[in-house]
């Protein structure tokens, strides 16, 4: 059966005190939700602001490389072409994070090799002792940007630019292999807030890890069977940057990603829900507690008013009911008007 309040507190408890309860509990909810949703999208505007610039910095560094090995590519068919290509060289060895410049020739297997900091001459020399100008080539290209990887005679991890040069015909007759330090070339992300405080990597298009902030060894991000991460290497495969939230609400982690212009990587960063979070949680309790004391408070202010409301009409109960059996002197006091 129904509860059927029987007093004015009673009927003052089911119909002021739990709707006003009820109301604030369901503003608290939409509250919380909404300010989670809001703390969650600036999250997810400021990581990839935070990528974007750090992925600049490693552009850049790339871009300068790049750019001096385009002109190397252009001067093929300009008179006085060794003396450029000596110059261009020189300018190449230079550049930040360049540890080493090569330059073979598929023919005679004549290498010319200018580590950095040596200068060249501008002589070189055949097997046979001949003396060897530079060759010509008709087109080239970066063919590839490799992964990093040890390199023992410099002792320390190397990524190398390396070009095709081609003939009239489309056929490798030579490379040029420009080799950089892979710590210079990301120097500054690793120096980032971001890299240092989260879960960071630089991988590759097909999630291939480059190097990352957790100890443990893996090849690739989604070989520790993480859904967020999973979802992180898929993201990747179609979109240039973008974040994606965990499965659970609130979710327990969030990553973000962005691609670099001049290498195919990705930077990724994955952060703890709750770190992100802990301004609304922090709400969520103070919520809470005001939400509680104001629920209190009423309780008593209903039960002052109440309580002399309560006497006062019983004051007129028991009044009414001496004038019912014809006792007409006692008067009751006025109080209020």
């Amino acid at each position: 059966s129904m509860i059927q309040p029987k007093s004015l507190q009673q009927r003052l408890t089911f119909f002021l005190i739990l709707p006003v309860a009820f109301l604030l509990i369901l503003m608290g909810i939409a509250g919380f939700i909404y300010a989670r949703n809001l703390l969650l999208a600036q999250w997810r505007e400021g990581s990839v602001l935070k990528l974007q610039r750090a992925a600049h910095q490693v552009d850049m560094r790339l871009a300068r490389v790049k750019d001096w090995i385009r002109i190397f590519h252009e001067t093929s068919s300009i008179q006085e072409t060794d003396e450029l290509h000596d110059l261009v060289i020189e300018q190449l060895k230079q550049q930040e994070g360049v540890d080493q410049v090569q330059l073979i020739w598929n023919n005679n297997q004549a290498t010319l090799t200018a580590p950095a900091g040596t200068r060249m001459s501008p002589m070189r020399h055949m097997a046979a002792g001949q003396p060897m100008m530079m060759r010509r080539y008709h087109s080239a290209r970066i063919r590839e940007i490799t992964p990093p990887r040890f390199d023992d005679t410099i002792n320390h991890e190397t990524v190398s630019l390396i070009s095709d040069l081609n003939d009239e015909n489309g056929q490798s007759v030579g490379r040029l292999e420009v080799v950089l330090d892979f710590d210079v070339l990301i120097k500054n992300v690793r120096e980032s807030g971001w890299w240092q405080s989260n879960k960071a990597f630089l991988v590759s298009v097909g999630g291939k890890i480059l190097t990352g902030t957790v100890s443990e060894k893996r090849d690739s991000l989604a070989d520790s069977g993480d859904p967020l991460e999973q979802e992180t290497v898929k993201a990747i495969q179609t979109n240039a940057y973008g974040t994606i939230l965990g499965e659970e609400h609130p979710p327990k982690e969030v990553s973000g990603f962005y691609k670099l212009q001049e290498a195919p990587w990705y930077l990724v960063m994955i952060a703890p829900g709750n770190a992100i979070l802990a301004p609304i949680v922090r709400f969520r309790f103070h919520y809470l507690a005001t939400g509680a004391g104001f629920i209190l408070l009423i309780v008593i202010l209903i039960r002052v008013v109440t309580g002399r409301t309560v006497v006062s009409i019983r004051e007129v109960s028991s009044a009414a009911e001496r004038v019912a059996n014809g006792d007409y002197e006692g008067l009751l006091p006025v109080k209020t008007r």
